[in-house]
């Protein structure tokens, strides 16, 4: 059976990083000469659909937080992006600069976690600034 998966490949210099593009691929980015690969679960991108937001707009409110990723990446935590704009929270996590968006819930600034959570979870906001 034939694989329909496009191959992606990055360059920096010597260092060469190829990936299979699946549905569940957002898009990719350049941190500091850090390659950052940004998937979703099925779920998320669902519940994005549900709620009419387009993928992008997360991927940028991810993209937003620019050297952060870099500090974020295998700390096993989970990073909730609130966007009060939009009404949602983001929840993601980054392994081996990949970044996997676990589900977006609608909360925007009124996220509330348990005690437990919080040495777990990495609590972020997201504001769109006007131009002009």
């Amino acid at each position: 059976m034939k694989n329909n998966n496009k191959i992606f490949e990055f360059k920096i210099g010597e260092y060469v990083r190829k990936f299979e593009i699946r549905d569940s691929h957002i898009g990719s980015f350049l941190v500091k000469d850090k390659i950052f690969n940004c998937i979703s679960s099925n779920h998320a991108l669902e519940m994005l659909r549900k709620r009419n937001i387009s993928k992008y707009h997360v991927f940028g409110s991810i993209v937003s937080l620019g050297e952060k990723l870099i500090e974020y990446n295998n700390n096993n935590k989970h990073i909730m992006i609130s966007d009060d704009d939009k009404g949602i929270t983001t929840v993601f996590t980054i392994e081996n600069y990949i970044v996997v968006i676990i589900t977006i819930i609608d909360k925007g600034e009124e996220v509330y976690i348990s005690r437990n959570s919080h040495k777990e979870t990495i609590i972020e906001k997201y504001k769109v600034r006007e131009v002009g």
